[in-house]
């Protein structure tokens, strides 16, 4: 089966298995787990065809190479750029069949991806086994090649159509049996198969992310990159509580980059919020500044009550905190008639008062425990193996492009030659 009937195949049975899992779901679920973001900005969630598949190659990672390979970082090793080269060629490869104007190899968001893979390899020693990743918002799945290359347990977790079924297909034609699909999936299906939570590489969709009978692959470290501020409060709240559930104690969270916080539900209120129910930690780990960048961090983290939420008592169930709220009405009957206009006026200025200061404050880049620097220790990293640098990035895109006959960028980057690339 080449790349395009399978595609075909993995995009009807998905819809099929979506549409049943909903009769399942409560509504607040199926509500938070809907893409409020990329709906926001009109992208592309949801495809009819495979034809359109090609569209999310390195999609949204648009004009990192240069970004992240002579400004973020300025140094790679020899090993970095072989793993590059080898999936990139495998990857472009079967990118081919769709028959653009350009075959994109995933470079942007490989690129991207190396800050989050030098940590991994630095925290071996911390976990006492190797690094086993679960990975929220995945986008176009280059970090799980990149995990599946070096060795490293993967899982993928998104909850769109349009990417899920897409890094699927790249999966299964690259990697068959070492990938487990879970959309056709039943909690049965998973018990009865005694090695699903140890497979090299695998991917849940949402439906059964929010089914808390559905297990988790064993994980012991979370990346979230370039994701975290544009998931809603109600989806972060679930992820970390069920990620902290499965994994039963702290967690690793690996994030570059935070997302874009233009539109963020995260307000500093729910942040501080989050920062304690979940106990949040910076965390040290050997590195040096001059290969480990800003923007890349390690933390950990673990929720703080530990209740079986099944079996909760009802006297406890019944004595939920509730947030108490100005009651402008009920007060209003006690303020004088010629000082309510005065009162109303007081009261939606402070509405629109705090809705530019969210705003405010998203553009503001906002981040867990204020963490923008990573926390390293000096070590004996040999820094001599770092001893490339973005010259050489241009020499391997050249090789690979003569290699496929064909530009690597996707056509999407082609419209940051029309138009302002910082708004692409």
């Amino acid at each position: 089966m080449n790349i395009i009937e399978l595609g075909q195949t993995i995009l009807d049975s998905y819809n099929k298995s979506e549409l049943s899992a909903k009769r399942n779901i409560p509504i607040y679920l199926a509500q938070c787990f809907y893409p409020h973001h990329f709906g926001s900005d009109n992208f592309l969630t949801n495809v009819n065809h495979v034809s359109e598949m090609w569209k999310f190659a390195d999609s949204m990672q648009e004009f990192r190479t240069g970004y992240y390979g002579s400004t973020v970082m300025k140094c790679f090793s020899e090993a970095e750029l072989s793993l590059i080269k080898k999936i990139s060629l495998d990857y472009g490869n079967l990118i081919k069949m769709f028959n653009r104007k350009t075959i994109p190899i995933g470079i942007n968001h490989q690129l991207s991806s190396i800050p989050s893979l030098r940590i991994l390899k630095q925290l071996k020693d911390k976990l006492g086994e190797s690094p086993s990743v679960f990975e929220v918002g995945g986008g176009s799945g280059m970090l799980g090649h990149m995990c599946h290359g070096l060795g490293y347990r993967y899982t993928g977790f998104d909850n769109t159509q349009s990417f899920y079924t897409f890094t699927s297909t790249m999966y299964k034609k690259m990697y068959g049996d070492k990938f487990y699909d879970t959309h056709n999936s039943t909690i049965s299906d998973v018990n009865k198969n005694p090695k699903y939570r140890e497979h090299p590489i695998t991917m849940i969709p949402w439906w059964n992310f929010v089914n808390t009978d559905f297990s988790l692959p064993k994980f012991n470290v979370v990346i979230m990159n370039h994701c975290f501020f544009e998931i809603s409060k109600k989806a972060m709240a679930f992820i970390l509580t069920r990620l902290s559930y499965e994994n039963k104690g702290r967690t690793y969270l690996i994030v570059s980059g935070w997302g874009s916080g233009n539109r963020t539900q995260l307000e500093k209120s729910f942040l501080l919020w989050l920062e304690k129910e979940f106990d949040f930690r910076e965390e040290e780990f050997c590195g040096d500044p001059l290969i480990n960048p800003d923007g890349t961090v390690l933390l950990s983290f673990q929720k703080k009550s530990v209740d079986d939420f099944r079996s909760v008592p009802v006297e406890k169930r019944l004595n939920m905190k509730t947030n108490k709220t100005f009651n402008f009405k009920k007060v209003s009957n006690y303020i004088p008639t010629n000082l309510r206009p005065f009162v109303q006026f007081v009261k939606n200025s402070y509405r629109k008062l705090k809705k530019i200061f969210n705003i405010f404050l998203a553009k503001q880049k906002p981040t867990i425990l204020g963490v923008r620097k990573p926390n390293l220790i000096k070590s004996e990293i040999n820094l001599l193996e770092y001893n490339l640098n973005f010259s050489n990035i241009i020499k391997l895109i050249k090789e690979i492009e003569s290699d496929l006959g064909k530009p690597s960028y996707t056509e999407d980057e082609l419209l940051g030659f029309y138009i302002d690339r910082n708004d692409h």
